[in-house]
């Protein structure tokens, strides 16, 4: 699709992967975006001309424009060559923008992250499974079953700390209020887009490609062999989905549920 835009303006554009298992690689031509906020939280403003995005990823970004680049696209990087998936004109019919452009982008207030004590609550999560990967065996249904049978009777083939996940499958309970820490190791062969519902979280992780310690997310995309911490207080009662995005891999085993009471 082609889009028309006031020349000299400010634009704001959220892009969302609605895809069910793909990671984007997006870029912009001839313009330099800045991402303002991450999973719909303001995050402090950098510039970012490539950006990569996992199911269910949201990436605000600004855009100032002006006649120094009449025309741009948003592009898909592939292995062989960039793929226009948006292109973007700055049409003069429309006259000119309001005047923001290059103003200074103010990121809200944000709380810093809690300590932890001797009141937070450590969940670990073990992810294992796939191909190439060390799960010999899970727990299903509560019965230890070799891999071979979950893929073929089953068609199971991930599983947190030993056990193929569901929506019965609980890692913990929280008590509302407190801090929580999802220590999380991606024992597999392949990336994950880990969605978190019901809360936003603080990442730590040497592999975050976002430095900001302020910014939060609802799904971050976990590397493959990566350790990470989900850190989050339990603010919102109920019974809440932490899965992965992918959703073959969700219904595959890669999904299980956090209480908060």
């Amino acid at each position: 699709p082609s889009y028309r835009l006031k020349d000299n303006s400010r634009v704001r554009l959220r892009l969302i992967n609605a895809a069910n298992a793909r990671v984007f690689d997006l870029k912009f031509t001839s313009v330099k975006p800045r991402t303002i906020a991450l999973d719909g939280y303001p995050v402090n403003p950098f510039e970012s001309p490539d950006l990569t995005i996992g199911p269910s990823q949201r990436v605000d970004v600004i855009l100032d424009l002006s006649g120094k680049s009449p025309e741009f696209a948003l592009q898909i990087i592939t292995r062989t060559r960039p793929i226009n998936i948006a292109r973007f004109l700055l049409d003069k019919s429309l006259g000119q923008g309001g005047g923001a452009l290059n103003e200074e982008l103010i990121t809200p207030i944000r709380p810093q992250p809690p300590k932890a004590s001797s009141t937070s609550l450590k969940i670990p999560v073990h992810m294992q499974g796939g191909a190439m990967g060390n799960l010999k065996s899970a727990k299903l249904n509560g019965i230890m079953t070799p891999l071979r049978d979950l893929a073929q009777k089953h068609r199971k083939v991930w599983a947190f700390n030993g056990a193929v996940g569901g929506y019965d499958h609980m890692l913990g309970t929280a008590r509302r209020g407190q801090f929580v820490i999802l220590d999380i190791q991606n024992d597999t062969r392949w990336p994950h887009a880990m969605h978190l519902h019901g809360h936003h979280f603080w990442v730590n992780s040497r592999l975050n490609p976002v430095k900001d310690p302020l910014s939060k997310r609802d799904t971050y995309l976990m590397q493959p062999g990566e350790n990470a911490e989900f850190r989050f207080v339990a603010d919102n009662p109920g019974l809440w989905l932490f899965h992965c995005h992918m959703l073959e891999h969700h219904a595959a085993g890669m999904g299980a549920v956090i209480q908060v009471t």
